[in-house]
Protein backbone atom coordinates (compact mmCIF):
# COMPACT_ATOMS: atom_id res chain seq x y z
CA UNK A 1 0.00 0.00 0.00
CA UNK A 2 1.45 3.51 -1.13
CA UNK A 3 2.35 5.38 1.79
CA UNK A 4 2.37 2.57 4.32
CA UNK A 5 4.53 2.08 7.15
CA UNK A 6 5.96 -1.11 8.25
CA UNK A 7 3.98 -1.71 10.97
CA UNK A 8 0.94 -2.38 8.38
CA UNK A 9 -0.43 -5.87 8.34
CA UNK A 10 -0.99 -7.86 5.20
CA UNK A 11 -3.75 -10.58 6.48
CA UNK A 12 -4.78 -13.45 4.64
CA UNK A 13 -8.24 -12.63 4.28
CA UNK A 14 -9.38 -16.35 2.57
CA UNK A 15 -10.80 -17.96 5.84
CA UNK A 16 -11.42 -16.43 9.28
CA UNK A 17 -8.63 -18.88 10.67
CA UNK A 18 -6.24 -17.45 8.08
CA UNK A 19 -7.24 -13.89 9.28
CA UNK A 20 -6.37 -14.29 12.59
CA UNK A 21 -3.00 -16.63 12.15
CA UNK A 22 -2.13 -13.59 9.87
CA UNK A 23 -3.14 -10.78 12.79
CA UNK A 24 -1.84 -12.32 15.50
CA UNK A 25 1.51 -13.33 13.54
CA UNK A 26 2.17 -9.50 12.83
CA UNK A 27 1.05 -8.07 16.06
CA UNK A 28 1.79 -11.21 18.43
CA UNK A 29 1.41 -13.12 20.04
CA UNK A 30 2.19 -15.83 17.87
CA UNK A 31 0.33 -18.42 17.15
CA UNK A 32 3.22 -20.90 16.79
CA UNK A 33 4.79 -20.23 19.81
CA UNK A 34 1.66 -21.01 21.82
CA UNK A 35 0.54 -24.66 23.29
CA UNK A 36 -2.60 -25.43 21.15
CA UNK A 37 -4.93 -24.94 24.06
CA UNK A 38 -3.73 -21.34 24.70
CA UNK A 39 -3.53 -20.44 20.47
CA UNK A 40 -7.63 -21.84 20.76
CA UNK A 41 -8.76 -20.46 23.77
CA UNK A 42 -7.10 -16.43 22.14
CA UNK A 43 -8.95 -17.89 19.12
CA UNK A 44 -12.20 -17.99 20.71
CA UNK A 45 -11.75 -14.92 22.91
CA UNK A 46 -10.83 -12.79 20.00
CA UNK A 47 -13.86 -14.29 17.36
CA UNK A 48 -16.12 -13.82 20.30
CA UNK A 49 -15.25 -10.24 20.63
CA UNK A 50 -15.78 -9.55 17.23
CA UNK A 51 -19.17 -11.60 17.12
CA UNK A 52 -20.21 -9.49 19.89
CA UNK A 53 -18.76 -6.70 18.58
CA UNK A 54 -20.90 -7.43 15.23
CA UNK A 55 -24.29 -8.20 16.78
CA UNK A 56 -23.85 -5.04 18.67
CA UNK A 57 -23.06 -3.18 15.48
CA UNK A 58 -26.11 -4.51 13.31
CA UNK A 59 -28.57 -4.11 16.40
CA UNK A 60 -27.87 -0.17 17.03
CA UNK A 61 -27.74 0.48 13.24
CA UNK A 62 -30.53 -2.04 11.63
CA UNK A 63 -27.87 -4.36 9.78
CA UNK A 64 -25.64 -3.65 6.93
CA UNK A 65 -22.56 -5.49 8.06
CA UNK A 66 -22.39 -9.11 6.57
CA UNK A 67 -20.16 -11.69 8.57
CA UNK A 68 -17.03 -12.43 5.69
CA UNK A 69 -13.29 -13.03 6.40
CA UNK A 70 -12.12 -9.64 5.08
CA UNK A 71 -14.65 -8.02 7.77
CA UNK A 72 -13.20 -10.29 10.53
CA UNK A 73 -9.70 -9.63 9.12
CA UNK A 74 -10.37 -5.44 9.20
CA UNK A 75 -11.81 -6.08 12.72
CA UNK A 76 -8.36 -7.95 14.04
CA UNK A 77 -6.44 -5.55 12.37
CA UNK A 78 -8.46 -2.37 14.44
CA UNK A 79 -8.17 -4.80 17.39
CA UNK A 80 -4.30 -4.93 17.48
CA UNK A 81 -3.27 -2.30 16.03
CA UNK A 82 -5.88 0.02 18.10
CA UNK A 83 -6.63 -2.06 20.92
CA UNK A 84 -10.25 -1.53 21.27
CA UNK A 85 -13.20 -3.71 19.99
CA UNK A 86 -15.50 -1.31 18.44
CA UNK A 87 -13.99 -1.04 15.10
CA UNK A 88 -13.83 2.83 14.08
CA UNK A 89 -14.69 3.61 17.58
CA UNK A 90 -11.66 5.16 18.93
CA UNK A 91 -12.08 6.68 22.67
CA UNK A 92 -10.51 9.36 23.93
CA UNK A 93 -7.16 7.44 25.87
CA UNK A 94 -6.51 5.80 22.68
CA UNK A 95 -6.33 9.07 20.57
CA UNK A 96 -3.84 10.78 23.45
CA UNK A 97 -1.29 8.12 24.66
CA UNK A 98 2.42 7.41 24.92
CA UNK A 99 3.93 4.65 22.46
CA UNK A 100 2.53 2.83 20.03
CA UNK A 101 -1.42 1.46 21.56
CA UNK A 102 -1.46 -1.66 20.02
CA UNK A 103 1.79 -2.59 22.91
CA UNK A 104 0.77 -2.60 26.23
CA UNK A 105 3.07 -3.22 28.99
CA UNK A 106 2.84 -6.73 30.45
CA UNK A 107 2.59 -5.72 33.77
CA UNK A 108 -0.70 -3.04 32.62
CA UNK A 109 -4.14 -3.96 33.55
CA UNK A 110 -4.79 -3.88 29.78
CA UNK A 111 -2.45 -6.69 28.99
CA UNK A 112 -4.47 -10.06 29.89
CA UNK A 113 -2.88 -12.78 31.34
CA UNK A 114 -1.94 -14.44 28.15
CA UNK A 115 -0.21 -11.56 26.88
CA UNK A 116 1.74 -11.48 30.14
CA UNK A 117 2.32 -14.75 30.53
CA UNK A 118 4.12 -15.04 26.77
CA UNK A 119 5.83 -12.02 27.39
CA UNK A 120 7.08 -12.27 30.87
CA UNK A 121 6.84 -16.46 31.08
CA UNK A 122 4.40 -15.93 34.22
CA UNK A 123 1.97 -13.55 35.18
CA UNK A 124 2.16 -10.73 37.95
CA UNK A 125 0.55 -10.72 40.83
CA UNK A 126 0.35 -7.01 40.59
CA UNK A 127 -0.49 -4.93 37.84
CA UNK A 128 -1.33 -0.98 37.52
CA UNK A 129 -2.84 0.92 35.11
CA UNK A 130 -0.94 2.62 33.23
CA UNK A 131 -3.61 5.01 31.47
CA UNK A 132 -2.27 6.41 28.28
CA UNK A 133 1.42 4.94 29.13
CA UNK A 134 2.12 2.49 26.22
CA UNK A 135 5.55 0.47 25.40
CA UNK A 136 7.75 2.42 22.75
CA UNK A 137 10.25 0.80 20.26
CA UNK A 138 13.62 1.27 21.85
CA UNK A 139 17.25 0.75 22.02
CA UNK A 140 19.52 -1.40 25.20
CA UNK A 141 23.05 -1.65 24.21
CA UNK A 142 22.53 -3.77 20.32
CA UNK A 143 19.44 -4.98 21.28
CA UNK A 144 16.13 -3.40 19.91
CA UNK A 145 12.84 -4.03 21.53
CA UNK A 146 9.90 -2.41 23.30
CA UNK A 147 9.81 -0.22 26.53
CA UNK A 148 7.38 0.87 29.01
CA UNK A 149 7.03 4.13 29.10
CA UNK A 150 4.54 4.50 32.50
CA UNK A 151 6.55 6.39 35.80
CA UNK A 152 4.52 4.05 37.56
CA UNK A 153 4.77 0.90 36.06
CA UNK A 154 5.40 -1.81 38.63
CA UNK A 155 8.26 -3.26 37.54
CA UNK A 156 10.35 0.06 37.11
CA UNK A 157 8.90 0.95 40.76
CA UNK A 158 10.68 -2.24 41.81
CA UNK A 159 13.61 -2.37 39.60
CA UNK A 160 14.42 0.93 39.64
CA UNK A 161 14.43 0.68 35.42
CA UNK A 162 11.64 0.90 32.93
CA UNK A 163 10.74 -2.97 31.71
CA UNK A 164 12.26 -3.54 28.42
CA UNK A 165 11.04 -6.51 25.93
CA UNK A 166 13.61 -7.57 23.12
Amino acid sequence: MAGCITRCASLDISTYVSAWTTARNHYGPVPAGMAPADRLDLYNVDFGEYNEWLTDWNTIHGGGKVDTPALFAQWMNWRLSIGTAALGNLPQRKREHVGISCAPCPYDTQADDVRSALMLGFTPAHKTDHGIYYMRVAQRGTSWGFECTDSGCQFLLENGIPYFYA
